[in-house]
Formats: structure tokens, C-alpha cells, sequence
């Protein structure tokens, strides 16, 4: 079943995963007690401009977070969402947060990483994407080592990692994603038989990068729309910028 916003299409069953497990090292002292997420931006959080944003087209009872470091806080806020507990959040990377939640998805789910700031615009061009599978890319900015690089051919995602020449690279993925229940399926396959081998300090791309040889992901442009991915003072000053700027 679909509804329709705005004249676009979006199936009618949707959950989201908002992955906040991460302690924020990056960020000391800001995070010694609070997780990134929680962070002010402006006169709100991270995650309360994620969650206004979902809150349009997701219910609060179909958002789930993955917490750890500084959980309560999330739990305080975040009244109506589903928490799920990350008890090895400090020995773990993100693969295993999102692994978490495999038995709770059983419908087409957003995914998002919970230290992106960015214009609701790009979370509505996801959703509302005719394709099934999908992951937001910046093919604007300027790319540097450190990002979550992509390469898409026909506009479907082969390689994502952030360990390619950035001149070979399409994009960068900002952290939001989209997943049929198909797509979900094989994504959560892709990292239990990660898991199974003891990585546990794996990025969830990983699984992602894997996913696309057997199913289509499609890179969605985020068409220069503000955004930004939060990992220190730096970028936390930076997204004081802006928050002035999305909607």
C-alpha cells in the first residue's frame, strides 16, 4: 500500500533507523556524558532536527534508535521511539548497531546516521525516489580521504568506502539510505556473514558495498542541499552554519 505526499509516492509501511551508539571521541568534552547526537545545533539537537524531519512521512512508533554511549539521554528525549541497547558500543563499530535491529525491520526502512544535520528537502527526495533501494550522495562537494566515498554506473552504486582515490569516486555518501524489504533482506545478510567472521569494527558500508552485487542501489543527488556530517569542533561550528540555512 502507498500514500501520497505532495503528489509523490511513498509506501505506506515505513519504519526508520537512526544508528546513535558511537561515544564522539571527536568531540571530548562536549560528549562526555551526552552522546553527538544530543549535541545543541542552534537551539535544538542533532536529533531533534532528524527526528521533525521523519516525523512528516514516520510515526514516532516506527522510528527505532540504536543507543550506547550516553543512552538515557536519548531515551528522555526521544519519547514514542523505539530504543534498542548497543551493549558493545565501546568494542564496535556501526555494523553491529544496524545488525541490531534486523529482527524489528520487516517493511521498507530509512536509514539514517544520526550525526548528519541537513535540509529535510533531501530526506523527502529519498523517500519519495522511485527506487526501492537508495543512498543520498553529494556529487558536489569537494572530496577529501576521509569521506564515505561512492562510484555509481547508470546511477547504481558498485563500490562505497573510504578507502578509494577520491578522484575515482562519484561522491561521497552523506549517511541517509533507503531499503525495500528485499533490499533489507540481502543488506542484513551481507553484514551477519561479516559478523560471523569477527569483524565487529566494520562500517555498515561495508555490508551496503556487498548488497549492490545483488541488488540495485541507487544513488540519489542531494543537488547541492545543505548538510553536514558532525565528527568534531570543527564541523560542529560549521553546522551552527548550517542550521541557518535548511529547512
Amino acid at each position: 500500500m502507498t500514500t501520497f505526499i505532495l503528489g509523490k509516492s511513498i509506501p505506506f509501511l515505513m519504519k526508520a533507523v537512526i544508528l546513535a551508539a558511537g561515544t564522539g571521541r571527536r568531540l571530548l568534552p562536549l560528549t562526555e556524558k551526552i552522546p553527538k547526537t544530543m549535541l545543541p545545533v542552534g537551539n535544538r539537537s542533532i536529533l531533534s532536527y532528524q527526528l521533525e524531519a521523519l516525523n512528516k512521512y514516520i510515526p514516532r512508533n516506527n522510528i527505532c534508535i540504536v543507543t550506547g554511549h550516553g543512552s538515557k539521554n536519548i531515551e528522555v528525549f526521544a519519547k514514542g521511539c523505539s530504543i534498542v541497547f548497543n551493549k558493545k558500543f565501546a568494542e564496535s563499530n556501526n555494523i553491529y548497531s544496524l545488525a541490531l535491529v534486523r529482527d524489528i525491520i520487516d517493511e521498507p526502512f530509512i536509514l539514517l546516521n544520526s550525526d548528519v544535520l541537513f535540509d529535510s528537502k533531501i530526506l523527502e527526495d529519498l523517500i519519495t525516489t522511485p527506487f526501492d533501494d537508495a543512498i543520498m550522495v553529494d556529487d558536489v562537494k569537494q572530496l577529501a580521504d576521509e569521506e564515505m566515498k561512492v562510484v555509481l554506473e547508470n546511477q547504481m552504486l558498485v563500490a562505497i568506502n573510504k578507502t578509494m582515490d577520491p578522484s575515482k569516486a562519484s561522491g561521497e555518501y552523506i549517511g541517509l539510505a533507503k531499503f525495500s524489504k528485499k533490499g533489507a533482506e540481502v543488506l542484513f545478510n551481507k553484514i551477519q556473514r561479516i559478523l560471523s567472521e569477527g569483524r565487529y569494527n566494520e562500517w555498515y558500508e561495508k555490508g551496503m558495498e556487498e548488497a549492490c552485487e545483488e541488488v540495485s542501489i541507487y544513488g540519489i543527488s542531494t543537488d547541492g542541499l545543505p548538510w553536514i556530517e558532525i565528527d568534531d569542533h570543527e564541523d560542529l561550528a560549521k553546522a551552527w552554519d548550517i542550521a541557518k540555512m535548511i529547512v
